[in-house]
């Protein structure tokens, strides 16, 4: 699709109302494009999209009756087994150059949230992982309510325990307060079934 293919870049990235008058440029340049194709090309001479060069162009040479001329490549070349009409390169080029526009405007638009959001980069990862968390124990959740889990009770880190040894304990002075890594046997995670 000609259209898709040289929207694409820019299509989604950002609100159509924040870039409003080179998506109605565009718009406008489209409509314009598609009815003069509609009108002056004959749909029996062929209309082929060059993805190369991006023009809209007939395979076959039209009748006497249209104006037709030989459209011009990417390098402005003469394309001598290609034809098309002067009012449709005409309305070729407005389109492209609005698609271009957008284009620009879009990645301005993009930088300038980026520069925004750099200020505040470190609260937003922040956020974001505050997010994972938050989901992750809704899920778990979720899940112990569905499949009738208990809560685990832990046991007091105190007497009974032994102490760490000294390797592990280094010259920490809080280390005997610190408890042993916690060690699980046939645990499993709130996404997998216990088969």
């Amino acid at each position: 699709n000609f259209l898709m293919r040289n929207e694409m870049k820019f299509r989604g990235h950002v609100l159509p109302s924040v870039v409003a008058a080179a998506y109605e440029e565009l718009r406008n340049a489209s409509v314009e494009l598609c009815l003069a194709v509609k009108r002056e090309f004959p749909p029996e001479c062929g209309l082929a999209f060059d993805v190369i060069n991006n023009l809209i162009v007939l395979k076959k040479k039209p009748g006497a009756h249209i104006d037709w001329i030989h459209p011009r490549d990417r390098n402005r070349q003469i394309m001598a087994n290609r034809y098309s009409t002067r009012n449709v390169t005409k309305t070729l080029e407005r389109y492209v150059a609005a698609t271009r526009a957008c284009e620009d405007q879009v990645r301005s638009q993009l930088q300038t949230l980026c520069e925004k959001l750099e200020i505040d980069g470190d609260v937003l990862v922040q956020a974001a992982h505050w997010a994972i968390l938050t989901q992750s124990i809704r899920l778990h959740v979720q899940t112990i309510r569905q499949k009738n889990w208990c809560i685990p009770t832990l046991e007091k880190w105190g007497a009974g325990h032994h102490e760490q040894p000294r390797s592990a304990q280094g010259d920490d002075m809080f280390a005997d307060s610190i408890p042993p890594p916690m060690v699980v046997s046939s645990m499993i995670p709130y996404w997998m079934t216990f088969e």
